[in-house]
């Protein structure tokens, strides 16, 4: 794991085949000033869950474009999860869809996401804290 991701409490919780789930804990720090979840708190889970969705594939991508949405705020929730799924893996370039979810398992954010294929190898045993 990244250092920014386990300074955020992020966590991996599945990894395989073009898919991932993790959880991150919210407090106050990652609370805007309405009370909600800071959207770039959102966004940041969203682009660390699909970067090992497609890790799990067995090589390092990179971000080269992203659409999200924000579909309603995060208020209320002691955590966010998300969960990220590879819908095209090409030579060169992936396609990952993500959804970002409250506690109570209300969709909040989701997005698409491309990356580019670094070809460098990835062992996945330095996703597991």
């Amino acid at each position: 794991m990244n250092h920014f991701a386990r300074v955020q409490g992020m966590e991996v919780l599945k990894a395989e085949n073009g898919h991932c789930e993790m959880r991150m804990p919210i407090g106050e720090e990652q609370l805007n000033v309405m009370g909600n979840v800071h959207g770039g708190v959102s966004f940041a889970l969203a682009d660390t869950v699909a970067g090992i969705a497609c890790a799990s594939t067995g090589t390092f991508f990179v971000t080269l474009d992203t659409s999200f949405s924000y579909l309603r705020p995060g208020r209320d929730t002691a955590y966010l999860s998300g969960k990220a799924d590879v819908l095209k893996m090409g030579s060169q370039i992936a396609v990952v869809r993500v959804s970002i979810y409250d506690e109570r398992e209300e969709e909040i954010a989701a997005g698409q996401f491309t990356y580019f294929n670094t070809g460098n190898a990835c062992d996945m045993s330095i996703f597991a804290d």
